[in-house]
Formats: structure tokens, sequence, C-alpha cells
């Protein structure tokens, strides 16, 4: 509390939820690209009855008042798989959005931090909602053009508030755009490669197949992405019930599997952007906002896409065929691509230190159009802080 601002920090309840939910629309609802997600997918995101999270791990969330009205929100989390994975005393922070005001981003951060340091963990990194395999990053590049599918927005001042904090860069994910317009000479003469060696075939999923090919796309995405930053493995339910949400808008040409030798090895996902269609809705669903959302996915007319999984089993990631394979996958998506009148195909995220995977996306798109930031900060106590300020 400072002169005659008063600044608090509570805990969200049930009774809380309608000020967590209008807290984007406070410090986002003019940006012209901003699109705000659903209310009903939002309180599944930080419900404990349906987030798989919960089942291995625990989170708490904070909303900030100043002067008595929604100021911000923060949420703090124990992943024990990245624990387990990672043994480094490091919990998470996700769901940060706040006013342009230091003292309540100070105030979220802390509170965050407090109850972290409860659980006694000794850092904090972040933004995760509510894991690296959910929404991850704080936009820091990019703020003029729309977020995709499970992708998510940001103030361009919100970077500052977090570094205010103490909180430095960790790492970068990086967003492309794609054109579709051609497939590229070099991606198409290093895909042409690998085909001719008579050893790799690209195919669709079966949709009639669609749970065990979901298991499939997933067990390759644990082995080809376990070596990159941050990686913590899908669980078995959690592959699941990301598979079981995806579905109502999944067909067999937006899921590709390359077999190696008969094996399938690599793989990519390709998911129409929901976000054009749900941008005038506001968050509501009901009444009738649902059957344009239904009708959208019937008539399959996209003018954008997202690659939201793209990848290749590890014990080819350095051989020969890796760049072929991952050139194959690239052309198959650009050509699901024209089969649109125009989209736009959004390639995220990718971390900076996968050289391979970065440098195949700006072989096709150039620099990365979106920049999210990982941060990270060790764990003080409030009298710390207090001393400090």
């Amino acid at each position: 509390m400072t002169g005659d601002e008063q600044i608090k920090v509570e805990r969200l309840t049930d009774r809380r939820m309608r000020d967590w939910l209008a807290i984007p629309r406070i410090t986002m609802g003019d940006d012209p690209v901003w699109v705000q997600p659903l209310n009903i997918a939002e309180r599944e995101r930080v419900s404990r009855k349906h987030n798989v999270f919960f089942e291995f791990g625990d989170a708490e969330f904070f909303i900030a008042y100043k002067n008595g009205k929604p100021a911000g929100r923060i949420s703090a989390q124990e992943n024990l798989r990245h624990l387990h994975h990672y043994s480094d005393g490091t919990g998470q922070f996700g769901f940060f959005d706040c006013i342009n005001d230091p003292l309540v981003a100070a105030a979220l951060v802390q509170a965050a931090s407090d109850w972290l340091a409860a659980r006694g963990l000794s850092r904090m990194q972040g933004p995760f909602s509510l894991t690296i395999n959910q929404e991850s990053g704080l936009l820091i590049s990019g703020f003029d053009k729309r977020p995709a599918i499970m992708t998510g927005h940001g103030t361009p001042y919100a970077p500052q508030l977090l570094e205010s904090c103490g909180f430095v860069k960790v790492v970068d994910l990086f967003s492309y755009q794609m054109s579709t317009a051609i497939v590229p000479d070099r991606v198409e003469r290093l895909a042409r490669l690998a085909t001719e060696t008579g050893r790799v075939r690209v195919r669709n999923i079966e949709i009639k197949r669609y749970d065990a090919e979901a298991a499939l796309i997933f067990d390759i995405f644990n082995d080809a992405w376990s070596d990159n930053w941050g990686f913590v493995p899908f669980s078995p339910n959690e592959a699941i019930k990301t598979a079981r949400e995806l579905r109502p808008f999944m067909r067999s040409k937006f899921g590709f599997i390359v077999e190696i030798d008969g094996e399938p090895s690599a793989m990519a996902v390709v998911l129409p952007d929901l976000n054009e269609v749900v941008a005038p809705f506001r968050g509501r669903l009901l009444p009738f906002n649902w059957t344009k959302l239904a009708y959208a996915v019937v008539r399959d007319d996209w003018r954008s896409a997202r690659v939201v999984l793209l990848g290749i089993r590890k014990k080819y990631r350095n051989t020969p065929l890796a760049a072929g394979v991952l050139s194959l996958l690239v052309g198959e998506f650009i050509k699901l691509g024209q089969q649109y009148k125009e989209i736009s195909l959004e390639l995220s995220w990718i971390v900076e230190t996968n050289r391979q995977m970065v440098a195949l996306a700006e072989l096709n798109a150039g620099k990365p159009a979106k920049v999210y930031r990982i941060y990270g900060k060790d764990i003080e106590r409030a009298s710390t802080l207090e001393k400090r300020s």
C-alpha cells in the first residue's frame, strides 16, 4: 500500500472467477488483434477437476486488486513431473497479466513466490499456464499479430514489469509465419532425397484409429523433444486428455506420420486456427456462438492454421535422413495449406536452442514473427523484498 493506493492480493475462489476472467479484458480489451479466449475453456484451465495438471502437480491462483478493482493475476505451481525430471528446486508461474503498475506486478510476483517458497522451492520460472506442454512464454515481440490457436497474447509493457521484479531471461521461444504459396526448392530437394532412399514413407493419420494414432504421435513427441530445453514428457493421461480436446477439430489431412524402414519415426500435426472464428465471440459460447463454431469446423474453409507438433525420433536426429524427413513434413503441410484459398501457417513454439528446427523454420519463413520469453529468478521472501524497496 502506498499513499492513497491500496493493493491487495487474494486467492482465486468461485466468487472471484468473474474478476479472474475480466483481467485480460482490462489489459487488452482495446487491442485490435487480441482474441478473448472462451470463458468456459478458461475456467477449465484453472479447474482442479478438469485440468489434468492436477494429477501430477498443485497450483494456486492469485488476483490483485487496486483500490478494490481487479488489476492483475498470476498462478504459482509446483510441477512434480518437472521436479522429478530435473531435481532443480524450481517452481513455476503462469497466467501473468497486469495493468501497467510495477507495484501491482510486485505484489502478484511476491504472492506466487511465497506460495512456492512454502513448498521448499528456491527458484521460479515462467510463464507456463500451467505446464510447458500448454501455453508457454511471455510475448516480447510480434504484438501486432493475432495470437493463433492455443497461444497467448500480451501487453508490450508486461516484460518490463517482470524485469522490474527481478526476472531475467532464461530462454526464448520462436513463432514463425510460413507462406504456403510454394514449397522452397531446397526443402523440395531435401525431401526428394529422403524419399529416393526407399526407406521413407509419409502418410496421414487414420481418423478411424484416432486414439491409437494420437498415442503414437505423443510417443514420437516425447522421444523427439527429450533433449530440448525444459522438456517434460506428456504423461499418459495428459496425452489422452489433449488428444480428446483436439478430436472435434481433427481431420486425417491435419496429421502426418513418417515411417522410416517401416517404423513410425516422425510426425507433424496442423490445427486450423479457431481464433479466426471465436474472435468476435467475446469469450461467450452460449447461446448461439457454438453453432457458428460448429459450422466453421464442418465448412473447413480456413484462412490460418498452426503447426502445433513437429519432430523426429532422437535416434535419427543427427543422421543424413533427418533434414530430408523434416523437409518432407514441411512440404506436406505447405501442400495442405495450398488446398485452401489463402492461408497463413504458423509454426510455434520452437526453442531458440533447438538449432536444427530453427534452421529449418528460417529456411522456410525467415526470422521469427513472434518471440515468447521464459523468465526466471531466485525466490525471495516478502521480508527480503521489503528491505530492498
